[in-house]
């Protein structure tokens, strides 16, 4: 086989690292760690070319403490004359192995944390020592393993999965037996996937939706041969009610934003109190809010807040955008309408420095983020030509006289006041849109999913029958309260109708109840929201349904409390946290939110931040924008600074 660039560049990283007098501790070939040069070698331009984090003091060396808690390793064996000491990376989740003449892996069987093993290109033929490991995945590409030996391989099990739940029901380890198919009895009971089908390839993370109590089996089938076969129990799920008390709070809206690598939710109250929840706590960050969103950037990098007060003022990351003269009457996503009628372009540059583009007049408010209403009645569409933090050029067109109710996508497939159902006609060219009806008696627009087939444009009408749009199809009967989702959006399955298929995601290094979350863990979060207006969480194997919910948001791990928490907005517009290791949920009251008291421990250091913000050349995070607020008005400016150096002063 061909030598790799990664033993090429291992060879120049070893000889640079000599000429430096790099110490070398003993090992089996002159190694910190007691492994075969060749993998040494492949880890240390691993790091040094993808920054993985092995050399985690950065001194150029990959200690034996350091090794140990390495977590992922990709190895090219035709250089490598000995795998042992690979034992001692206890810490390791996955490792890719290939090429080479080594057959003997057996070294991995006491990796407890060792969850994906990928093998390929290898002559390798027993692989009876996997048996023994709780392997998620097990990769055996252009290898001798004979298909008898996979097979003895598998786990089979039993599954049992409650009623609106979504369960994990892949085989393990998954990857051994390529397009071998899995197919349940009964998918009245039970189905795969979010169309709930009845038949799915033995994949890694396969789940399926517990529809009716009761019970089927599945079959496993390789070449049209069973070869596994086993039960899945679909058993009543009980679905709690909390009451709802008078101090709970109510909020306008919710938002989660990742900020600086870290999902972090944005709360705005019925009063207009703005808050943002971490570490298990609220922060309060504005109040007397009419409008408030935060822009998601990336990873790193804190998120752009919009913020519109109830007396007009507008803010974006603290920073008045049109002064003290001009009141903003409505924003939503880059735009804003001002008192005398402007519709304004917004756009932010470098160093936090405000655009602002008029780009018509005579507007009274935004019918969605693309369309707005005139000051006559009629309605006119903005159509966007621009990145987003540059300015090119924006089309109007007049779209008539509509009274509009609601607004699919970007589609622009608009419902008027008297059912009809608008094609707007928008297309990449830009020309001028020629809207027509294409359906009368229509309640709801969104897309279908069933039987395989998707992104398929429908509408209900008042019968609650359900149609294509592009062919005036009849695709099914459903009740008109099946098919009305709150948020615009609908979906029907083969299971029935969900109006939300949420994922949620997990910080790495939480640890709740013994499950630890990292990079490589194949731990998951579900929530679905089905057309009753029930949730249904399934978030690192626990179980809790609620009912009455109007949408949910999170996950947020709270350190001290050793627990992740999933926010809840109730149909009633009360907030509720669920604690998903101590399984509880409980209303978040007033009382809660104004418990969060602003701390002042400044130092100069803080007047030097504050003043490199207001000269547009630094950035400031949430917890600064609130703090360095020092006469709580829900700016940053001069009087911040002033009001500042008095206190330390």
């Amino acid at each position: 086989m061909k030598k790799s660039i990664s033993a090429i560049m291992s060879l120049v990283m070893t000889a640079a690292l000599f000429t430096q007098g790099m110490p070398i501790t003993a090992g089996t070939v002159d190694t910190p760690v007691y492994i075969d040069k060749g993998i040494y070698d492949q880890l240390i331009d691993y790091d040094w070319i993808n920054k993985s984090g092995y050399d985690i003091n950065s001194d150029g060396v990959i200690s034996e403490e350091e090794f140990e808690k390495i977590e992922i390793i990709s190895i090219n064996l035709d250089e490598v004359n000995d795998i042992s000491g690979l034992e001692k990376a206890e810490g390791l989740r996955i490792i890719g192995l290939y090429g080479g003449s080594i057959t003997d892996f057996s070294v991995l069987s006491g990796l407890k944390n060792l969850k994906s093993v990928s093998i390929s290109s290898n002559p390798i033929s027993d692989v009876s020592y996997f048996k023994s490991m709780n392997l998620e995945y097990l990769g055996l590409e252009d290898t001798n393993v004979n298909i008898v030996d996979r097979i003895n391989l598998l786990q089979q099990k039993e599954f049992e999965v409650p009623v609106g739940f979504y369960g994990d029901v892949s085989l393990k380890p998954s990857g051994m037996l390529p397009n071998a198919q899995m197919i349940i009895e009964d998918s009245a009971i039970a189905g795969f996937g979010t169309d709930g089908r009845d038949y799915t390839y033995c994949n890694q993370n396969d789940y399926l939706i517990a529809k009716k109590a009761g019970e089927t089996t599945y079959s496993l089938q390789y070449s049209g041969v069973e070869i596994a076969k086993g039960k899945i129990k679909v058993v009543p799920s009980e679905i709690i009610n909390p009451q709802t008390a008078s101090d709970v709070t109510k909020v306008r809206s919710i938002q989660t934003f990742y900020s600086n690598g870290e999902l972090t939710p944005y709360i705005l109250t019925e009063d207009g109190e703005y808050y943002y929840f971490k570490d298990g706590k609220y922060y309060l960050f504005d109040n007397d809010v009419k409008k408030a969103y935060a822009e998601y950037i990336d990873l790193t990098v804190e998120n752009t807040k919009f913020i519109l007060k109830n007396d007009g003022s507008f803010t974006i990351n603290g920073k008045s955008v049109f002064g003290e003269d001009i009141k903003v009457l409505d924003i939503i996503d880059h735009y804003a309408i001002t008192d005398d009628g402007s519709l304004w372009f917004l756009t932010i540059k470098f160093g936090n420095r405000i655009e602002k583009y008029k780009i018509y007049s005579n507007c009274e408010e935004f019918v969605n983020e693309r369309i707005v209403k005139q000051k006559d009645g009629t309605n006119i569409l903005v159509y966007c030509d621009t990145v987003r933090d540059e300015f090119d050029k924006e089309y109007i067109f007049e779209i008539g006289d509509m009274n509009i109710v609601s607004v699919y996508g970007k589609d622009y497939m608009v419902i008027d006041d008297q059912g009809n159902l608008w094609d707007l006609n928008v297309n990449s060219n830009f020309y001028a849109p020629y809207p027509k009806i294409i359906a009368q008696n229509v309640v709801k627009v969104g897309t279908i999913y069933q039987n395989g087939s998707s992104d398929k444009i429908v509408y209900a009408d008042t019968d609650g029958n359900l149609h294509y749009c592009d062919s005036n199809y009849d695709v099914g009967h459903y009740t008109v309260d099946d098919i009305v989702a709150s948020d615009g959006y609908f979906t029907v399955y083969n299971s029935g109708p969900f109006d939300q298929i949420r994922n949620y995601t997990f910080k790495e290094g939480a640890t709740v109840d013994g499950v630890k979350i990292s990079r490589y863990n194949d731990v998951h979060g579900y929530g679905l929201l089905s057309n009753n207006q029930t949730l249904h969480l399934n978030c690192i194997g626990r179980y809790m349904a609620v009912s009455d919910v109007k949408d949910s948001f999170g996950t947020v791990y709270d350190t001290e409390a050793n627990d992740l928490s999933v926010l809840i907005q109730r149909t009633d517009y009360t907030l509720w946290e669920y604690r998903i290791g101590a399984g509880t949920i409980t209303p978040v009251t007033d009382e809660i939110l104004k418990s969060e008291k602003r701390e002042d421990n400044l130092k100069m250091s803080d007047v030097i931040s504050i003043t490199t913000y207001m000269t547009g050349i630094g950035n400031l995070k949430d917890s600064q924008l609130k703090q360095y607020d020092m006469n709580a008005d829900g700016k940053i400016n001069s009087l911040d600074v002033i009001l500042m150096k008095n206190m330390l002063l």
